[in-house]
């Protein structure tokens, strides 16, 4: 495994007045878009993984990476944990999965 991100530490243990400095070891990085470096991880992730779950919460990420595998046809399946009663984020995560013909786990 390739460290990408290596922290280099003070040599002096006074953290205060020596500054936190990190390494990056990467190579061969591509500009894209957000929405393709999306795709791209997206594909990547289930090339790895042949079952995925998506933890829903019908917040703004939960429901961009649910967009994100679905419309690149990555099957997965939400889970939804209502233990609000139904709040209006969990009301949206149902949506979603109704608006997409997706049957999530629900836990209440």
């Amino acid at each position: 495994m390739t460290r990408w991100i290596q922290p280099k530490y003070p040599s002096s243990k006074d953290n205060l007045t020596r500054q936190f400095e990190v390494e990056w070891n990467i190579n061969n990085v591509q500009k894209m878009s957000f929405a393709d470096a999306s795709d791209y991880t997206a594909l990547q992730i289930a090339s790895k993984y042949p079952e995925l779950y998506l933890s829903l919460s019908g917040g703004m990420d939960s429901i961009y990476v649910a967009s994100v595998l679905h419309r690149n046809r990555i099957p997965f399946i939400p889970i939804i944990l209502d233990y609000f009663g139904r709040d209006l984020d969990v009301w949206y995560a149902h949506h979603w999965c109704e608006q997409h013909n997706i049957r999530p786990i629900v836990y209440i």
